[in-house]
């Protein structure tokens, strides 16, 4: 077995974990956020999680490392700002709204943090990204159908399947 160093290199571990992640079906992995490089218009993709812990985790530790690693001292005290900012937020509410908005700051420059949350607030809530990841799904299947469904009504059981491939497919 030839061992590659590259696949050693926690930055190469992040990517790889991204990158996986980016591939998770969120009906079974319904914790997730989506990140975008930090210029207008940059790349991005939602990432899926099976629990609120793997979804810390890699808001905390995949996420600047996979981005900065060129920089080890930098990436480490990223690293610590994020856990602090994110210690005792149990929730996925919590981690969603004052989480989010404090990883966005602390990510700038890095990645772009648009969205903390689940998979049921993009299906059924009335956060802003949940209204707009429908409503932009909604305006897709409308050219492709000609039929018009309100952003602001849940996804109902058939879009589903074609909801998780436009998400899958966002910001790519």
């Amino acid at each position: 077995m030839t061992n590659h160093p590259s696949s050693d290199c926690p930055c190469e571990q992040a990517r790889k974990a991204l990158l996986d992640s980016s591939s998770a079906d969120p009906r079974r992995c319904a914790f997730g956020f989506f990140a975008s490089d930090d210029f207008p218009f940059g790349p991005g993709a939602h990432h899926w999680y099976g629990s609120l812990a793997a979804l810390h985790r890699a808001l905390v530790h995949d996420l600047p490392f996979a981005f900065l690693d060129d920089e080890p001292e930098e990436i480490a005290e990223l690293e610590r700002e994020l856990m602090i900012e994110t210690e005792g937020m149990t929730t996925i509410e919590a981690l969603g709204t004052i989480g989010a908005q404090s990883l966005a700051e602390s990510l700038q420059g890095v990645q772009r943090l648009c969205w903390v949350g689940t998979f049921d607030e993009l299906r059924l809530g009335s956060t802003e990204w949940a209204l707009r990841m429908r409503s932009e799904f909604r305006e897709q299947q409308c050219l492709e159908s000609q039929a018009t469904t309100s952003p602001e009504l849940p996804l109902n059981e058939t879009e589903l399947e074609e909801f998780v491939d436009f998400l899958a497919h966002y910001g790519t």
